[in-house]
């Protein structure tokens, strides 16, 4: 049976809310808000070791002592949380790696320090309740517990069940490009919504097709017919495995449309012509996750309130010196 490591994350309320003169405390004990306590117990309840997320400590144990309170988030780079460097250090200092599952709770933010900290040192990373409300999510947690369902209990109905068949998806289709990959195992091109990995883009629904081959011995991939997309499945199937899921502009273009002809000589038209290109790409906001954000490239900036060119105005196009140094220059 496998091994879980179960992470949850920190609350905003805190001991001190209510009794400020209260010293040094575990940090298991420190959280006192609904969410920490319900994830606590189902922590405690299945996991062969259990850590908590602080957007402040990093990955702590249980009795881990507080001595004060704090308020860092992971939401805003402006409260100093912790790097993802000492995140991974932490993994590794704490020998967090060597269970056979990583089971993480939490929110979006949350779940993405986890997947990008463990990234490459785990085949077995899930987060079975994301992507509900908390309401939900509570409810779902409790009702766990109660009927003692670990992890594993609701992964056997699960579309994928590995984040590692997803991880030799994507190799796949990195290496035969995409319109070869969608052609070969007949997929249409995603209208909506993609699997965004390591600054690209992926078509979600053939990207879980495929990986069920991938999930265990004697799988094969799925055809598109024999399962539908959407938040229900694709989407769903996806966060639970740490994956994040965006609009994306990977839609089939328009067949018959032709390109307008740009008279290079002219410059505000070169401009418009440029402006309507990089308009179609996705965008990031300050502050992004790191992992969402190629390691080399080039940046153009967009400003809020900043206007021309028919719609949103450039104003800042750059890169980065040095191998690997976009998001550092960023």
């Amino acid at each position: 049976m496998p091994k879980h490591l179960i992470i949850i994350p920190c609350g905003q309320s805190k001991i001190w809310d209510k009794s400020p003169d209260q010293r040094a405390t575990p940090a298991k004990d420190v959280y006192t808000g609904s969410p920490f306590v319900m994830n606590r117990r189902y922590a405690e309840k299945f996991a062969h070791r259990w850590v908590i997320l602080s957007a402040k400590y990093g990955f702590i144990n249980p009795n881990y002592s507080i001595a004060e309170p704090y308020n860092v988030t992971f939401k805003k780079k402006s409260t100093d949380p912790v790097s993802l460097e000492k995140l991974r250090k932490q993994i590794k200092k704490m020998r967090l790696n060597r269970f056979s599952t990583i089971v993480g709770l939490g929110g979006v933010d949350y779940r993405r320090q986890i997947t990008a900290s463990f990234d490459g040192m785990t085949d077995d990373l899930v987060f079975p309740f994301a992507g509900l409300a908390i309401g939900k999510g509570m409810k779902a947690i409790k009702q766990a517990i109660e009927r003692g369902q670990s992890v594993n209990y609701d992964r056997d109905a699960w579309l994928i069940k590995t984040r590692k068949a997803v991880l030799k998806a994507i190799e796949q289709f990195d290496d035969m490009g995409r319109q070869e990959f969608l052609s070969h195992y007949g997929f249409k091109p995603a209208t909506q919504y993609v699997l965004a990995y390591k600054g690209r883009q992926y078509d979600s629904k053939a990207i879980v097709g495929v990986a069920h081959g991938y999930d265990s011995r004697g799988s094969r991939p799925l055809l598109s017919r024999e399962f539908s997309g959407g938040a229900a499945t694709v989407q769903k199937t996806l966060r639970r495995l740490g994956f994040e899921t965006v609009k994306g502009n990977s839609g089939p273009r328009t067949r018959g449309v032709k390109t307008p002809k740009i008279d290079v000589h002219n410059i505000e038209e070169v401009c418009t012509a440029v402006h309507r290109l990089v308009r179609k790409l996705p965008r990031h906001k300050f502050s992004f996750h790191g992992q969402e954000i190629p390691q080399n490239g080039i940046y153009v900036l967009f400003e809020k309130g900043e206007s021309g060119h028919r719609g949103n105005r450039i104003v800042r196009v750059g890169t980065h010196t040095g191998q690997n140094q976009l998001r550092s220059r960023l």
